[in-house]
């Protein structure tokens, strides 16, 4: 897998958080985000663990970002 690929981090993010192996999902994210902190959906994705990790506070501000990522 290419180092630098944040898509390819964001899919393994995605098996990973669809078998609800949440914590390997927040590793595949956060590598993602690290490449690309842009990516609206990946910032969503963390959110999402976050949420399921009962970190809201954290999950509010990730969910935020990837909104305003999405308007500008």
């Amino acid at each position: 897998m290419d180092a630098m690929n944040e898509s390819a981090y964001e899919i393994k993010g995605d098996l990973f958080k669809t078998n609800a192996r949440i914590e390997e999902a927040f590793v595949e994210y956060s590598k993602a985000i690290q490449i690309n902190p842009e990516s609206s959906s990946t910032m969503s994705s963390l959110g999402d663990v976050l949420k399921y990790k009962g970190r809201l506070t954290e999950a509010l501000v990730h969910y935020k970002q990837s909104l305003r990522l999405k308007i500008n």
